[in-house]
Formats: structure tokens, sequence, C-alpha cells
């Protein structure tokens, strides 16, 4: 090749953007090979630890540690992470974090502490995590909001007014914003409850289980409190004005 020396000049240019591309489109494995190629930076590193974080392949964050050396706190707890071990993974990015002051790097260990609390269904420490660290981690880079939390929080309690409140506070997740979205599509069967709601292909799986939830969290907010909600002109209760049969009406719980 002629002019190969100028080829790899450019690819090297755009090496970080087309790793970026692939991590934001679910291609993990050409992020982290593409990352591995660009020159030794936090931003090459912090690229193929979430690719490898999304394969979950715990010994490919630890051969990164002979490269990053004085990454290796966040290494470590992104190989306990990788490897499902999250409670551990949790007090290694605790410790951690404090004495990082690279703004990309900090935000990106909060995020993951948050994922792994997540993970691990612990309310609390999501919630006192996310209010410590909610500079880092309400960023226009993650999906994350606060009322969401507390919207998954109160789901898991079983406290359905709660969902709805907290909603309010969720961009366009208000749940009075679905039966404004049906009456328009007129988007419903009144016993099968079918919901036409759009939403976007994402190939980023934490984004897509963060609006997948979004929805679980309206639509149930919706159906617990909806007694008295119009949805095309109708209520939630069959024509003769109870419950159907198959839309039977749950109890505090899914």
């Amino acid at each position: 090749v002629l002019n190969r020396s100028t080829c790899e000049e450019w690819f090297g240019r755009i090496r970080p953007a087309i790793a970026e591309v692939c991590s934001n489109t679910g291609m993990y494995a050409e992020s982290w090979r593409h990352s591995l190629h660009m020159t030794p930076s936090t931003s090459a590193m912090l690229l193929s630890v979430r690719a490898a974080l999304n394969m979950h392949v715990p010994g490919y964050i630890r051969g990164l540690k002979s490269v990053y050396q004085e990454h290796e706190g966040l290494l470590n707890a992104a190989e306990l992470q990788a490897s499902g071990r999250y409670e551990e993974a949790t007090k290694v990015y605790g410790a951690t974090i404090e004495a990082v002051n690279n703004t990309e790097e900090k935000q990106f260990i909060a995020v993951q502490a948050l994922q792994c609390y997540l993970a691990l269904n612990d309310w609390e420490e999501t919630l006192s995590w996310s209010q410590k660290h909610s500079t880092d981690i309400y960023t226009d880079k993650t999906p994350y909001d606060s009322n969401y939390l507390q919207a998954l929080h109160a789901f898991d309690m079983g406290d359905f007014t709660g969902i709805a409140r907290h909603l309010e506070g969720v961009p366009g997740a208000n749940i009075n914003s679905i039966t404004e979205e049906l009456s328009r599509k007129g988007g419903v069967r009144v016993n099968h409850l079918t919901l036409e709601l759009d939403v976007p292909a994402l190939a980023d799986p934490t984004k897509l289980l963060y609006l997948s939830q979004l929805q679980l969290l309206r639509v149930c907010g919706l159906y617990h409190n909806g007694g008295d909600l119009q949805l095309v002109g109708m209520d939630l209760r069959s024509e003769t004005g109870s419950y159907s049969d198959d839309m039977d009406r749950p109890e505090s719980s899914l």
C-alpha cells in the first residue's frame, strides 16, 4: 500500500469517534477493538472498560491494568462489576471516586456504582449515592433522573400513588400524557389495555432498559390510579360498569 502511513494517520484521528459510535450502538466487540488501537488515555480506557462491562468479560478489564496502572482502583471495581460481584464493586467505587480529579472518569465511576446498586435492588443506597453524586450522574450523557429512581423505588414498594407522583417530575413521563396520547391515536382496547406508545429503536441497553422501565412505571401508575381516568371516552372498566374477568384489578402489587 503506497499511502499506508497516510491511511494509518487518518484512521488514528477518527478511531475515537468510531469507538464511541460502536459503543452507543451496541457493537461492543468493535468498540473494544478500536479503543485498544487508540493512544492510551483516560477516554480510551473508559471506552475499553465500558465495552468489557457490556460484554461481561472481567478478564479483558484485568488485562488493561498493565497499561493503565494509575487507574487501578477503577479497574479493580469494574472487574468486580463485570463478574457480577456488585456489592464488592460499590465499595471499591466508593473508595476510588474521592481520589479522582478527572471529570470524565468521576462521572463514569458514579454511573457504574449506581448501576451496581440498581442491580442489587438496594434502594436506600441507590438514592443515597445518587443524591451524593448528583452532578456526576444527572448529565446529558446518562438517562437517569432522580424522580425516575424514586418512581422505581415506589414500584418496588408497591406504592403506585407514589409512582404517579414521582413520574410527574420526569420529562414526558407524566401518566396523564398517556391518556392524551391514547385519545389522539385511539390506541386502546378497553378490556385488554393495548397501548401504542412510541419507543425509539435503541441499541444501548442502559437507555433501552430505562425506557422500558419508564413505560412500565407509567402503565402501572395509570392502571392502579386510573379508575377515574377517561381513555378514548371510556374508563378502564367494561361497558357494564364493572371490571371484566380478564381485567381484574390487582391488589397492591403486580
